[in-house]
């Protein structure tokens, strides 16, 4: 089990969605597994 906890306004949900894909980052990098959700190559 994992928890991601923090304060409201932490950015909790926004870290969610960028490694799901759901949101793209105008800066930075993500790799999950070796993966980069960001690309949509991958799908």
């Amino acid at each position: 089990m994992l928890a991601f906890i923090g304060p409201n306004g932490a950015g909790k949900s926004t870290t969610i969605k960028v490694m799901t894909g759901i949101l793209y980052s105008d800066t930075g990098d993500i790799k999950i597994l070796n993966i980069n959700p960001m690309k949509k190559e991958n799908n």
